[in-house]
């Protein structure tokens, strides 16, 4: 286990010590680079055939190495991920119930429409599938998806109906992440513009009308509109549904108004329950 102290200033490597575990793991402090940075930097010091990036947040089954190494031997796979739950820090917090459809096998087009593995320590990797992909230290919110985006392209997936992971909520943390999400969302879709580009990619006209739709709502997010008419039209072209378009149309509207980001968070926070 290879622990990074990513420029923490609540004294890690003692409460380490005072459990019994610095002894056990590698502990190694950086100063603070993101959470891209210190994912990168644990990868390298790594050894193990499998790789799991677990965050603060993440409370990990005892069983977990067990059962999902044995889910990629016995599909002889190299890209797996397990079920999940998210609880509260605090008795009085209401529960939350996130939920993300279950994708397995060649998913290139899900995952292009929506991340549907939540947090990087509900995945197994075999690190020969990794090969020079890194974490992109210039997403913050999204580096998770983007990473699951190019494992895809030659990678299936395979899911383990277990919740073998917790995921710990704290006030503000996935409101964090959200905003985090609003501004790299865009520059995420671009990059996969590019990669979709440049890779002999097989994807049905559905899943491209729904992959301009989602860069569209992207670019339209990150207050960029006539980048999102271009991505729109192309979805259009391609069959895209009335739903859609009705979304589109209600997000240049709300754009136009000046409260998008002011409506968004508030419907997120509402689904948090807050």
């Amino acid at each position: 286990m290879v622990v990074i102290d990513d420029g923490s200033v609540d004294r890690p490597a003692a409460a380490l010590a005072g459990a019994g575990l610095l002894e056990r793991i590698r502990f190694v402090r950086q100063e603070n680079q993101g959470v891209s940075a210190a994912r990168n930097h644990g990868l390298e010091l790594s050894t193990g055939q499998y790789v799991c990036f677990l965050d603060a947040d993440d409370v990990v089954d005892p069983r977990f190495a067990t059962k999902m190494v044995e889910l990629l031997r016995t599909r002889a796979g190299r890209f797996g991920y397990c079920n999940y739950r998210y609880f509260a820090d605090a008795p009085s917090r209401p529960p939350v119930n996130l939920r993300h459809p279950v994708r397995q096998g060649r998913a290139l087009g899900h995952i292009l429409d929506g991340n549907f593995i939540p947090t990087p320590g509900a995945v197994l990797i075999d690190r020969s599938a990794l090969r020079v992909l890194r974490f992109d230290p210039r997403l913050q919110g999204t580096e998770d998806w983007w990473m699951w985006i190019q494992l895809c392209l030659t990678e299936p997936v395979h899911h383990h109906p277990e919740v073998l992971l917790h995921i710990r909520m704290r006030p503000g943390s996935l409101g964090g992440r959200k905003a985090a999400m609003i501004r790299d969302t865009a520059l995420l879709f671009e990059e996969a513009e590019k990669l979709l580009a440049a890779a002999p990619v097989w994807l049905t006209s559905h899943e491209r009308a729904r992959f301009h739709y989602r860069t569209a709502t992207a670019l339209l997010d990150a207050g960029r509109p006539r980048e999102a008419a271009t991505r729109w039209w192309r979805a259009a072209k391609l069959g895209l549904g009335a739903w859609p378009h009705g979304v589109l149309l209600v997000k240049m509207l709300l754009s136009a108004a000046g409260v998008q980001r002011r409506v968004e968070l508030a419907l997120w926070n509402r689904r948090l329950g807050r």
